[in-house]
């Protein structure tokens, strides 16, 4: 993908305010006629002071002047306005689709992603990205129309002029080009020299034992200064080279503008020209700097947001975790019986084998408890179950379908899990019993789950009720009311497939309502136990201990 089609990609995720990109487009021709108008006013003001003398038509052309830098200054806040307005939408639209596409990627991708390269993609990368694409848009409108105008005033002051102009003005944007992509060329002997200093401070933090044995502090240290020096001596050499570089750069691009104004002033000298003629194509040659210099900055700004929008879409394009299996079932109505038939897990971040050929049937309904060897078995054995990892060999059965032939979002709606350590979200107790069903559900259900939760009691004496906040990680509340939150939230989500990890501090389970409440919330539903830890739960039909299956 090139860099123009890295823009004009993007550039498609914006959603039109059909009237903001009007302003911004209207704002920026105003702007770029108030400049191409300009010459014409000066003129005006030449030809009344020096030619005619007139103070009535030099204070009408002073009006004019400030008439025009007033409606300049308006729509360049319009601009300012519409284009950061602009700006923004796009950065908005943006992070909505990578923040939905992060949430629909399969779970192996979080855990091996670097977590602050995914958050700089939010911001920097997006912030980047997107202030290089508008910032290109307002020079392809605004810059051009410039030239374009002053091109046309020129023509209409003096056509040999302009149209000298018009040939001389491609020279001038390849000169600007030419030296800076010389300024931005990065230095292979600066790279090089970089890339020895580094080297060596790596195989001195790495061989730090060996150097101190042998006493070669100094003559690392001296290395390292020659190191030092070699960077050092190239940095000063890239220095020169570009400052020589930029020097001749500017001396030609002065040259050139000098020899114009140069031959406005012959022609002025031999009445080709007239005096207000003369001052309006310097002033319109001036004005032409600016904007060409801009125009020549175009491959600058394309090349430091390019990688931004690389980075983007690396995102955007990863396939989603519901695109994964397309023959996958979305309409499986899941009961609860769960079969594992040889199933073996090989985590490829630990590099170990967490489980070995495990096989085991659990009924429709029935309560059992899976004790396992350690947390990284308990841990492997709940993201299989979930579908959050695939076995490396052997299968899983969901009522005898496949796990990886039914539809993730299917699945989920049917399976609920319950830490030892319930985790809340920093919000209401109704929005934790509700979270993820808020569209389908009411407070009716909410406090009928409460009360079937025994939750009810506690949630009374809170005051705000129901609405009460119960702050981040709930630290507002007791571990106990955590756990009731919890259940409640299962209740209301009514899976056939519930997955207990870890059963509750059994000095919790001393207090009646949470027992009551767990029962009841097992009662008719496959319920798995997932602990390290025998457990006297009366409700458990079976026990199977992992590590010995």
């Amino acid at each position: 993908m090139t860099g123009l089609q890295c823009y004009l990609r993007l550039l498609r995720w914006i959603t039109p305010d059909w009237k903001i990109c009007l302003l911004a487009i209207f704002a920026m021709v105003v702007m770029a006629l108030s400049l191409s108008t300009f010459p014409f006013l000066v003129q005006q003001i030449t030809a009344s002071v020096f030619i005619q003398k007139s103070s009535a038509l030099t204070l009408t052309a002073f009006l004019s002047i400030i008439t025009l830098f007033l409606v300049y200054g308006v729509a360049n806040i319009f601009n300012i306005y519409s284009v950061n307005k602009l700006n923004s939408k796009l950065g908005s639209d943006l992070r909505k689709a990578m923040f939905d596409k992060l949430l629909s990627l399969p779970t192996y991708h979080h855990n091996t992603s670097h977590k602050n390269k995914i958050a700089d993609k939010f911001t920097k990368d997006i912030s980047q990205a997107t202030f290089a694409a508008t910032r290109l848009i307002t020079i392809l409108i605004f810059d051009s129309i410039t030239i374009i105008g002053l091109i046309i005033c020129m023509q209409l002051l003096n056509w040999e002029l302009s149209f000298l102009m018009f040939l001389i003005m491609p020279l001038l944007l390849l000169l600007l080009l030419t030296v800076q992509g010389f300024l931005e060329k990065p230095d292979q002997k600066n790279i090089q020299a970089t890339k020895t200093l580094t080297n060596h401070v790596l195989q001195s933090i790495e061989y730090h034992k060996i150097i101190k044995l042998n006493s070669a502090q100094s003559q690392e240290s001296q290395n390292f200064k020659k190191h030092t020096e070699d960077l050092q001596h190239t940095e000063t050499q890239q220095t020169t080279l570009k400052i020589f570089v930029l020097l001749l750069g500017q001396i030609i691009f002065t040259l050139i503008l000098t020899a114009l104004v140069a031959l406005i002033i012959q022609q002025a000298l031999s009445q080709t020209l007239t005096l207000d003629q003369s001052g309006a194509l310097i002033a319109a040659i001036l004005l032409l700097i600016i904007p060409i210099k801009h125009i020549a900055e175009i491959p600058k700004y394309m090349q430091h947001g390019e990688q931004a929008i690389r980075n983007i879409f690396s995102l955007l394009d990863l396939q989603s975790e519901e695109n994964s299996n397309t023959n996958a079932n979305t309409t499986h109505k899941i009961k609860g019986r769960l079969v594992f038939d040889h199933v073996c897990f090989y985590n490829n971040t630990t590099k170990k084998n967490i489980l070995n050929n495990i096989s085991f049937s659990i009924k429709q309904g029935e309560i059992v408890a899976l004790v396992c060897a350690n947390p990284h078995e308990k841990t492997a054995l709940i993201d299989l179950i979930l579908g959050f990892s695939q076995p490396t060999s052997g299968k899983i059965l969901l009522d005898n379908q496949t796990l990886t032939d039914i539809k993730p979002t299917n699945l989920y709606a049917h399976i609920a899990v319950i830490s030892e350590h319930a985790v809340l979200l920093e919000d209401t107790i109704a929005g934790n019993i509700a979270y993820g069903m808020n569209q389908c559900t009411s407070e009716a259900k909410i406090t009928a789950a409460a009360q079937t939760a025994h939750a009810t009691k506690f949630i009374q004496e809170m005051p705000e009720g129901l609405q009460t906040p119960i702050g981040e990680n709930g630290m507002r509340i007791t571990e106990p009311q955590r756990q009731h939150i919890a259940i409640a939230h299962t209740l209301l989500q009514n899976p056939c497939l519930l997955i207990l990890d870890e059963i509750p501090n059994p000095i919790y389970l001393q207090h009646n309502d949470l027992l009551y409440a767990l029962n009841t919330l097992a009662q008719g539903r496959t319920t798995l136990i997932i602990t390290e830890k025998n457990s006297e739960w009366k409700k458990i039909d079976r026990v199977l201990a992992l590590h010995s299956l």
